[in-house]
């Protein structure tokens, strides 16, 4: 079963954009809100990296977020990584992945809804991983 949530094509977005996440959430407010991504209410992660896929990747990060299915969540919550669609330079829609506890935070004008789960050892899970990792690790 495909996920509850919006799927995507090209119209929805100019941009891809794996933002790599801190381990630790913190509370509250954050000086410099660039640096942070906010998950949930109050909740915000430290964005470590920024990477902006080219088209072919952007088409390859959509088809993988399309393929994913659903999972059992859990609660832990510790997103390694997210993917930011952008319009128009304005970020439209934000999720933040966590492949420990199935758990997405979802947020932007886009968002229908706040959370979701998913099944992260899907092959779908597993490669948008995959592509997640490589794309941060080719800036570094």
């Amino acid at each position: 079963m495909k996920i509850d949530m919006a799927n995507f094509d090209s119209d929805y977005f100019d941009a891809v954009h794996i933002l790599e996440l801190g381990d630790s959430p913190s509370i509250g407010f954050a000086a410099d809100s660039q640096q942070q991504l906010e998950t949930g209410r109050g909740w915000r992660f430290s964005i470590c990296s920024r990477t902006v896929c080219d088209e072919q990747e952007s088409f390859e990060v959509i088809g993988l977020w399309n393929a994913l299915t659903t999972g059992e969540p859990a609660r832990c919550h510790t997103p390694g990584y997210a993917i930011e669609l952008v319009q128009n330079g304005e970020k439209v829609f934000t999720a933040a992945l966590c492949w420990h506890c199935n758990n997405i935070s979802i947020s932007g004008r886009l968002a229908s809804i706040g959370w979701r789960n998913f099944d992260a050892s899907s092959d779908a899970a597993r490669a948008l991983l995959q592509f997640c990792q490589k794309s941060v690790s080719r800036n570094s």
